[in-house]
């Protein structure tokens, strides 16, 4: 992971130092929403899709390929009363998402140079990135909201007395890789109008609290923590033993932003 983190970086210094030859750069700034659409263990539905805001600040690196620093604030919940298929595991949650990083963004028919652009105006590009990014999910039991990572409902905090079996605490912060395409419809030099999608793919499975593939025993988490027994096994006329499937830890958690943006640009002139 930090081998790939090293590489984009380098990357990017290596390429901005191609910017001195151009007379002119365009700096920009754009803003813009869509929806955060989440996949992981626990059922997302319609419903509970959440707004994305995104800001971010870019600036050329070669004549087609851009640099931009991205942050995004959203937030996602799931809860397994939506599906059937789910319903009697019953979990539920909500979580905040702030996001931060670094995109690259590659225009191949970038502004005049070619056809396809001079006659409709519509720039077409690729990005890919490293974000990093904060979640922190939690659940609803006796009124009142707890914090799900610091309970440990996997049997993450269970003392050693009750087995070495369980998996360790997960990090509220992560990082994802960001790919996707998107369009620009350049209303003039300075403004555009962007479609954009972009999946995230990270390299955790907590998302939503959810990944061992067993409950931890129940009889011990419950003497341990009744609340995180409690909020391991929401649903009361669900029997759970230590080898009742909970979640699939083979299969990382994603989420999917397709967002509108306004991106201005902002043109000077260099002094070399």
């Amino acid at each position: 992971m930090h081998r790939l983190i090293y590489a984009f970086v380098f990357f990017i210094l290596a390429s901005s130092s191609v910017r001195a030859q151009y007379f002119f750069d365009y700096h920009n700034f754009t803003l813009g929403a869509g929806p955060m659409i989440f996949r992981g263990d626990v059922v997302q539905g319609i419903t509970n899709i959440r707004p994305a805001v995104m800001a971010a600040y870019g600036f050329p690196v070669t004549e087609q390929t851009s640099v931009r620093f991205n942050a995004i604030y959203s937030s996602y919940r799931g809860a397994d009363s939506l599906s059937s298929e789910y319903s009697i595991r019953n979990v539920s949650f909500k979580s905040p998402l702030y996001e931060a990083g670094v995109v690259v963004t590659h225009e191949p028919f970038k502004k005049r140079m070619g056809k396809f652009y001079k006659k409709t105006h519509l720039s077409p590009y690729f990005l890919y990135g490293v974000n990093f990014f904060y979640f922190s999910p939690s659940a609803k039991y006796m009124d009142e909201w707890w914090d799900l990572q610091s309970l440990g409902t996997e049997g993450q905090y269970l003392p050693e007395q009750y087995g070495n079996t369980y998996p360790k605490p997960y990090k509220k912060y992560q990082m994802a890789i960001p790919l996707g395409a998107g369009l620009s419809y350049y209303f003039t030099d300075y403004l555009s109008l962007n479609a954009e999608l972009m999946y995230h793919f990270t390299f955790t499975d907590y998302m939503d609290d959810v990944s061992a593939m067993y409950y931890p025993n129940p009889a011990f988490l419950q003497e341990w923590n009744p609340v995180a027994g409690a909020l391991s096994n929401p649903n009361p006329d669900l029997t759970v033993t230590e080898f009742t499937v909970r979640g699939n830890p083979k299969k990382k958690d994603t989420y999917f932003i397709p967002t509108l943006s306004l991106t201005y640009h902002m043109r000077w002139r260099r002094s070399w």
